[in-house]
């Protein structure tokens, strides 16, 4: 593989420089909206709202956590309205 290939190849990883550093209460708010997006039928949002969510860092004082991927993952992973709801389910 040519080195300019890489070098493309790597710009199109997803990158750590999107994640946000969340305090808890921002955390909470953001695991709210999800579950309303769920109940209000925008399974699709809140399937991005919970890949986006599992990118960034939960802060508590000088604890840095990552999101919880056993609540996260099987909503971010969702192939069907079905399958969110069932998933979604752990986030409320």
């Amino acid at each position: 593989m040519s080195r300019r290939l890489l070098l493309a190849a790597l710009l199109l990883l997803p990158s750590g420089a999107y994640a946000e550093d969340l305090p808890v209460a921002v955390y909470r708010e953001r695991l709210v909206a999800i579950d309303a997006r769920l109940q209000s039928g925008d399974w699709v949002g809140a399937r991005t709202a919970a890949r986006d969510l599992l990118d960034d860092k939960v802060v508590d004082g000088r604890d840095v956590l990552a999101p919880d991927p056993s609540v996260l993952r099987p909503l971010a992973e969702a192939p069907t309205a079905r399958a969110a709801r069932s998933a979604g389910a752990r986030v409320a």
